[in-house]
This record gives C-alpha cells, sequence and structure tokens, in this order.
C-alpha cells in the first residue's frame, strides 16, 4: 500500500515552552512494496516520520494516508486498531519486548489481541518461528532462555504472525556485530521480496541503506532534504556531506582509489562484487590511457 504525508507538521510539546518542531511540512510518498531507507543526522526527525505511519503519533497539522486509512490532524483517529494490523513495527531491541512466559504466547500473543483465533495465531506462529530460521521446538520454550540472536527472531516472527502489509525497522541491526548484522538484514531482504511488503528501515547504517533499499529518503531537521534511489542519493557526495552523512565504505574506498589513479568520475556501487568489477574497468582504462 502507498504511504503519502501531505503538509506533515509534528511539534513536541505544543503551547508550551518546551515545543520544539519535529517535522515540518513533510510532502513525501513512500511507494507500495519499495524497500524505503530513512536515514539522516540523530534528531533530523527519523523516528519521529515512522511513528506517524502506525499511529503513534498523530501530526499536529497536515495528514498522512496509509493505503485507505486517513489520519488528519483535524480529526479524531477511530481505527488505529486496524492501521496497527496492516503495519507491523520491529523497534530497536525487539527482544526487550518479549514478555510472556513462551515463545508460542508471545508470538500468538499480537494476532489475538487482533481477534484473530487462537488456533489460527498458533498456525501462524509456527509458519513465523520458520520464516526467520528457527524450528518448531523452541515454541515451547521461554524467550528469556534463548540467544540475544533468537530472541530478537522470535520479536521478528510475533510481527510476522500479524500478517501485515507494511514493516517498520527500526535500526534492526542495533547491538549486533557484523556476522549478526548481515544475518538480520538477509532475513528482511528476503522476506521483503517473499511478502511483497512495504519495507521502510530506519538506520544509521548506509551500507545497509544503500544495499538493501530501492529508495532513500534523507531528513534534515525535520524536513525531507533528499528522496531518490540509492545510486543517485550518493552520488552528491558534497550535499551528504553538508548533512554530516558518510558515503558507505565501498564509495569511500573508491574515491581513495580514484584519486591515486587521478580519476574524477565515481560510479556509486554498493556490493564488494560490483566495487570489484568497477576497479578492474578503472584499472583497464588507466592503462589505455
Amino acid at each position: 500500500m502507498d504511504i503519502i504525508f501531505n503538509q506533515l507538521t509534528h511539534l513536541y510539546h505544543p503551547k508550551t515552552p518546551f515545543e520544539r518542531i519535529a517535522l515540518k511540512d513533510i510532502n513525501l510518498q513512500i511507494s507500495s512494496q519499495s524497500f524505503t531507507s530513512i536515514v539522516g543526522e540523530t534528531g533530523s526527525g527519523k523516528s519521529t516520520l515512522v511513528q506517524h505511519i502506525n499511529g503513534l503519533l498523530k501530526p499536529s497539522s497536515g495528514s498522512i494516508q496509509i493505503g485507505s486509512i486517513s489520519i488528519d490532524s483535524r480529526k479524531k483517529v477511530s481505527n488505529l486498531k486496524e492501521l496497527r494490523k496492516q503495519v507491523g513495527m520491529v523497534f530497536q531491541y525487539p527482544e526487550h519486548q518479549l514478555f510472556e512466559e513462551t515463545v508460542l504466547k508471545d508470538i500468538c500473543f499480537g494476532p489475538i489481541n487482533f481477534g484473530i483465533s487462537e488456533a489460527e495465531a498458533k498456525r501462524r506462529a509456527r509458519w513465523a518461528i520458520k520464516q526467520v530460521g528457527l524450528d518448531t521446538d523452541i515454541l515451547s520454550r521461554s524467550p528469556f532462555d534463548l540467544s540475544g540472536g533468537q530472541m530478537r527472531r522470535v520479536a521478528i516472527a510475533g510481527v510476522l504472525a500479524i500478517e501485515p502489509q507494511v514493516v517498520i525497522l527500526d535500526e534492526p541491526t542495533a547491538g549486533l556485530d557484523p556476522e549478526g548484522r548481515k544475518d538480520i538484514m538477509s532475513l528482511f531482504k528476503q522476506l521483503h521480496e517473499d511478502r511483497q511488503w512495504t519495507t521502510i528501515m530506519v538506520t544509521h547504517s548506509m551500507e545497509d541503506a544503500a544495499y538493501y533499499s530501492d529508495q532513500m529518503v534523507v531528513m534534515d531537521k525535520g524536513t525531507v532534504a533528499m528522496h531518490d534511489s540509492p545510486e543517485n542519493v550518493f552520488i552528491q557526495i558534497e550535499a551528504l556531506k553538508k548533512l554530516g552523512l558518510d558515503l558507505p565504505q565501498s564509495m569511500q574506498f573508491l574515491r581513495l582509489f580514484y584519486a591515486k589513479q587521478d580519476l574524477k568520475v565515481i560510479k556509486p556501487v554498493f556490493s564488494i562484487e560490483d566495487t570489484a568489477d568497477e576497479i578492474i574497468r578503472a584499472l583497464k582504462t588507466v592503462r589505455k590511457g
């Protein structure tokens, strides 16, 4: 489902001495089934933006349309339950959300809360736990007896079991080592492709934003500074620097390599394979010269 922000502004502590503009006049469309990464410096408005998508925050002015559901600053929100059934959110450190005595009960909590029968919730739990790469035997265990990586996967399974159409990932690799980060992002990429979600990821990782996204939103002081493909965003090197953002490591490496070879054009590449191909192409150019 498409998500459309229309002149959305959000104020924290309105009409008090502590009033602060968190978002200002946001006009933005996130296309259905896209994988969109939202990046920006701390305090730029990333998390505030996505918290409007599942109704955790209401606009101070303007509106947001999520599929057929509209949240308008001038109207009372009456269908939040239906919205949160369609929009799943994986918070930073989602394992901290686990609370039930067994993994099965924890995964079933969301679907049952949305009116799904216990039998159907259990069926979804068995399906979801397989989707995140865990065996169904784990369903009878306490979530607090699991490893950190397993707990995170259980929390993700809980979101899966709701069967949302939109999934928001808020810093999904926080606290993970490089191998764990790769595993969890590969999982989300596969789920995005299999389930045809609209995936929205808040991240500080330029590497993850570049490699996994087909669209990027760059936030700056509560406004949208850029909205484009990763290739078109990361070619704007000087603009990103002014916004306090780095290039992915692959491009940082290529920039140094190009400088040493006295070459000026830097092609946006993000994977190891594409970086290697670009180096080979550049070396051939130098030899011909």
